[in-house]
């Protein structure tokens, strides 16, 4: 996510222009791992990084949401360009099973065979481009619900 578009930015600046350092507007601690982990700072999340001391209650328990709802969005999309990725592989699979079905073939046939697997491979990579610019798509449609519905 750019810095327009991620809810993080509302609560912190890069410190010049390193994306990876990011100051809170809360506390003005700078931490450093990008704008993920300064949600983290904010949301009190243990582990990566210290509890910002001036969040506010109700910050802190909507990005630590806004955190798990992302992460369950990406695990979401993740199960779905694997579905899509299996299911083009056994649809390609089964193609080529028919195909080799028919081993007495003149050349004709063989170039056919040939421009259809051709065909088949670019229909593989437009079915998995569209997969996943839908997935990617319904990931941002619902984090701007997310960050819009909330009041932010």
């Amino acid at each position: 996510m750019g810095p327009k578009t991620d809810i993080g930015w509302d609560f912190g600046d890069m410190v010049g222009e390193n994306r990876k350092k990011i100051k809170c507007k809360l506390c003005q601690v700078v931490t450093t791992g990008g704008i993920t982990r300064l949600k983290q700072h904010i949301a009190h999340i243990s582990g990566e990084v210290e509890a910002c001391k001036k969040a506010p209650k109700g910050i802190s328990v909507m990005l630590r949401k806004y955190l798990q709802e992302s992460k369950t969005a990406r695990e979401l999309m993740k199960k779905r360009k694997e579905t899509t990725i299996m299911s083009i592989r056994e649809e390609s699979r089964h193609i080529h099973d028919v195909d080799t079905e028919s081993s007495s073939e003149n050349d004709d046939e063989q170039g056919s065979r040939y421009a259809n697997k051709e065909y088949l491979s670019q229909m593989e990579n437009k079915q998995l481009r569209n997969a996943m610019r839908e997935s990617r798509k319904q990931a941002f449609d619902e984090e701007e619900r997310m960050r819009y519905n909330d009041g932010i």
